[in-house]
């Protein structure tokens, strides 16, 4: 049966409305797909304000034991007395040139790290000190140098930060034991530290372990966020800390 020019027109009008309203439909969906996506995205991913990052303990949260704190290194030096050095959380200036040998760059070629070393002592709260900014890496400089007999501790961030950049321990859970970390000293010299194993701590635990040791032998040990972002407090719920010994 053939249709007469009206009823042709009526089903061609009835086709195109028919595709515009499945194209106006599909377009709704795949937005509505983009924007949840989006919108996960945005929950899950962690973005930490600069003013804030900079003044809260993130990357370290753990407290510096009272009985370990400050340590005098061999030679009689109490590092706490050193040019320019702070017993806060705010960095200090680097120093240049003494008669004892400081850390003054960190390479870990495995992440592709490869970071200036800021000193930092212990805040208000009795937690290591962090560094300024999202690519240093922070040396307690109240402890164990590297390279001495002992545990001394380096700590840099974790996450994004608001102008979308990433932090200098955004893959420390990635190394692997055998892995090496490079220290350079202000006398050009270069120590080896050779990745032991990793762990987890809950911010409060004793942290003991982290700065101190008794085996005679040198160690570094790295510390920085992991676990679960939490909003209100502005911090990860775990902290990450990679142990090594002095090859």
């Amino acid at each position: 049966m053939q249709m007469d020019n009206d009823s042709r027109k009526r089903f061609l009008i009835f086709l195109i409305a028919v595709v515009l309203i499945s194209a106006g439909l599909l377009f709704y969906l795949s937005r509505s797909s983009l924007d949840l996506q989006k919108e996960n995205e945005e929950e899950n991913s962690i973005i930490i304000p600069e003013q804030e990052k900079s003044e809260n303990s993130l990357p370290a949260g753990i407290k510096v034991p009272e009985n370990i704190r400050p340590v005098v290194v061999n030679n009689g030096t109490n590092l706490s007395e050193v040019p320019g050095s702070s017993s806060d959380n705010s960095p200090v200036s680097i120093v240049e040139q003494h008669d004892y040998d400081l850390p003054v760059r960190i390479k870990i070629p495995m992440i592709g790290v490869d970071a200036a070393v800021e000193y930092v002592g212990i805040n208000k709260d009795g937690e290591m000190g962090v560094p300024a900014g999202p690519y240093g890496v922070a040396w307690y400089h109240l402890g164990t140098r590297p390279g001495e007999i002992g545990s001394a501790v380096m700590t840099g961030h974790y996450g994004t930060w608001r102008n979308g950049s990433g932090s200098v321990f955004d893959n420390l859970n990635k190394l692997q034991a055998g892995d090496k970390i490079y220290i350079e000293d202000n006398r050009n010299n270069i120590i080896i530290f050779v990745v032991r194993e990793k762990r987890e701590y809950n911010p409060n635990s004793d942290a003991a372990e982290i700065f101190t040791s008794d085996d005679g032998r040198a160690h570094l040990n790295l510390i920085t966020c992991e676990g679960v972002w939490d909003k209100a407090s502005q911090s990860f719920s775990q902290r990450l800390v990679v142990f090594s010994d002095k090859q």
